[in-house]
Order: C-alpha cells, then structure tokens, then sequence
C-alpha cells in the first residue's frame, strides 16, 4: 500500500541524508525527525501502521521521533516486532539496504571487523548520554537471518566498552551454527 511505500522511502531518505550531508548536530536531526514522523496535529504518524502489525503502541513513548531524548521510551522486544514486520513486509530490501553494514559504512564502519559479523550485520545504532543501542539483522552461520534488538541504559562504563559488548554479541550470532558448532571469519 501507499502507506508502507512511504515509510520505506523515509527510511531511505533519512539515510541518505545522513550519509550525504553528514549531519553531525543532534538539534538538526533532531528538527527533522520531529516534523518528518508527526503529522499536523502533533501525533506521530508511524502509531497507525504499528497497530496494523499488531505491536501495542502504549508500550511506546515517543518525546521527539528520533530517539535523542531520554523521553523516547521503546523496548528491545517492541523494536525487535516493529523489524519482523518489516521483513514480512513488501518493502524490506529497501530497508534492509538503507541500514548501515557492520565494518563497511554508517555508524558501524569501525566496527566488527575481521569478524563473521562484518559485512553482515545490517543495524541502526542509537547512542545518548549513558544509553547505548543496536537493533537490526544478522544471518548466522547456516544462513539463517535473526532479527536482534540491544539496548544498555544507564552504564557506568565507557562508552566503547557497551558497544564492544554489542559487537560481540553480533558476532555470535553471526557466528552461530544450529548444526551445533560455530564458524569463524
């Protein structure tokens, strides 16, 4: 439907956007997303399509649409729904393109490299003050596609040492076997 035809292609818009003028200030992305996801009244227009998917939108709290407030409230597994629907959905390669690749581009191009992940995991990284997140796809050893969701709040760590728990975790699944072992790059 038209609708889904158009969510596709804001995904690949703010994608590309990012890649091509690479936004670095919060407050810009921020002014984007706010007046891209709400529609006149202030209601943010992806709440319909996700109670057609069947995912319960009160367990949702979105503050300014991108993610970049701690206002955003949204569970690993809601987000882990919200991505199974969209590879049941007729515009999945689309989205699955446009997501940055483990070790190759985006915000995940240092990662994962040298590992079964790289050139694999395909994700959306999230990161504000002590809350660190990845949410994405990641085929294992048999080929196989996952759909993960982590989010770490509240660390008392650095940063890198959140994302390096992430990664390998990533790099397990990309590397698990159900055939009983695991492969390695």
């Amino acid at each position: 439907d038209s609708f889904g035809e158009v969510r596709s292609m804001s995904f690949q818009l703010i994608h590309t956007f990012h890649k091509r003028e690479k936004v670095a200030k919060r407050e810009k992305y921020s002014y984007y997303c706010v007046n891209f996801f709400q529609d006149d009244t202030g209601h943010y227009v992806a709440y319909p399509l996700y109670t057609r998917w069947g995912i319960d939108t009160t367990r949702i709290h979105m503050a300014d649409g991108c993610g970049l407030s701690h206002d955003d409230l949204v569970s690993p597994m809601t987000t882990v729904s919200v991505l199974k629907a969209m590879y049941h959905g007729k515009y999945f390669q689309t989205f699955y393109e446009s997501l940055p690749i483990a070790g190759v581009d985006g915000t995940l191009r240092n990662r994962m490299k040298g590992t079964a992940a790289e050139n694999n995991v395909h994700a959306k990284t999230g990161t504000i003050e002590h809350v660190s997140s990845i949410s994405g796809y990641v085929t294992d050893a048999d080929g196989e596609m996952f759909v993960f969701s982590m989010m770490v709040n509240h660390y008392t760590v650095p940063a890198s040492l959140a994302e390096k728990e992430e990664d390998e975790i990533c790099e397990r699944l990309a590397s698990f076997s159900s055939k009983g072992a695991t492969s390695t790059k």
